[in-house]
């Protein structure tokens, strides 16, 4: 528990400092401010059955709110007008599952909200960030054992929404959204099911400013060049729910981007992995099957993109195993995929180094949080 704490702390601290990075001021003829924005909305949603194991736990209709506040970009930094001059801001949610056995969850998410249409009084958003959540009520062996959904306290948040804004006057709008959470701690603990929890939402924004904003077109000339990154990245996961120790996994990346456009970098390259939980599930059932104990160490070839936004990136990357010698049990039952993909952010903290925060998944099932430290030249 204190690892994940960490881990969630240090999140945290991650979108805090980029925020802090990129301030959002505006200066015209008479004033100093920041274009800032408040508002509040109800949510009433269900939750999606992941599987027959947890069917009973996705027949309610979680209900809760949320409250915002975000700062509208102006074109102080040139990503902002690359990207049509976005709304940074910070959200927290409260949902109540109306199921004893799920209980209630708090989160706190950072995001980042773009405009996909607009006329004089309407506008179209699409809003999208990570964060974390608290639930009051996860999974035990002796006190709640039905809840297979989440095993820890603290969780990670995948939040997405579809935002339509409707302007009453210069300071007051009504929006209405379509919203999809998901909640996971990526086999930090298990069990580990997840929860997916799409809500319809109905609220109202403030707005306490009435001047102009001048947005500022500053978009600034970049460079088609070659850069190389090596990274090592961290996780700490479970191979079985209640275990007394965890297992770790450890990584070594080796990468060659290139940038390709204002927004987009790709990379490819080469990665070594290191998993304690897949070694002692192979010797687990190799030994008992009295049968030579493969190798539980892996080699992959990864390509990827990074959408660039200043200092910060939104990573992609799909990976296939090369050498892989332990990917059956030894009733010829697949362990898992040979391809993976990769999901996350990625900070330019130096102009040598960064860190990155990804998810590392198999089609959507989550093999561990990676966290990461790089050097590029």
């Amino acid at each position: 528990m204190k690892n994940l704490l960490l881990s969630i702390l240090l999140l945290g601290l991650f979108s805090i400092t980029y925020l802090q990075a990129q301030p959002l001021t505006k200066t015209n003829k008479s004033s100093r401010f920041v274009p800032k924005e408040f508002s509040v909305s109800a949510h009433y949603g269900s939750i999606i059955n992941n599987g027959e194991l947890v069917s009973h736990l996705s027949s309610s209709h979680p209900a809760g709110f949320e409250v915002t506040a975000s700062w509208l970009t102006t074109g102080k930094h040139g990503w902002e007008a690359a990207y049509g001059f976005p709304q940074i801001g910070l959200s927290l949610f409260y949902f109540d599952f109306r199921n004893p056995i799920l209980g209630e969850a708090w989160a706190l998410v950072p995001f980042m909200k773009w405009r996909l249409s607009e006329n004089r009084r309407s506008r179209l958003e699409f809003k999208l960030g990570p964060g974390i959540v608290y639930t009051n009520n996860p999974w035990t062996i002796h006190s709640n054992p039905k809840n297979l959904m989440f095993s820890s306290t603290f969780n990670n948040v995948m939040y997405m929404g579809l935002e339509y804004n409707y302007r009453i006057n210069s300071r007051i709008k009504l929006h209405t959204g379509l919203d999809l959470s998901h909640y996971s701690n990526a086999a930090y603990s298990l069990p580990n099911a997840s929860i997916n929890i799409p809500s319809l939402s109905l609220g109202v924004t403030y707005t306490p400013h009435t001047e102009h904003v001048v947005l500022k077109d500053s978009l600034a000339n970049y460079e088609k060049k070659w850069s190389f990154h090596a990274l090592v990245s961290g996780s700490i996961i479970e191979l079985d729910a209640n275990q007394a120790r965890k297992n770790h996994v450890v990584g070594v990346t080796a990468l060659a981007s290139k940038r390709v456009s204002r927004k987009s970098a790709l990379n490819f390259g080469v990665e070594y992995s290191h998993n304690t939980a897949l070694e002692k599930y192979a010797q687990r059932l190799y030994t008992n099957a009295q049968q030579p104990v493969p190798d539980f160490r892996r080699v992959a070839i990864v390509a990827g993109h990074e959408l660039l936004a200043g200092r910060l990136a939104l990573v992609t990357q799909l990976g296939y195993y090369v050498y892989r010698p332990f990917n059956k049990e030894p009733d010829n039952t697949p362990v898992d995929m040979p391809i993976y993909q990769r999901y996350g952010m990625k900070y330019y903290f130096h102009k040598h180094f960064f860190g990155q925060y990804t998810f590392k998944t198999y089609l959507g099932v989550a093999e561990a949080i990676e966290w990461s430290l790089g050097y590029y030249f």
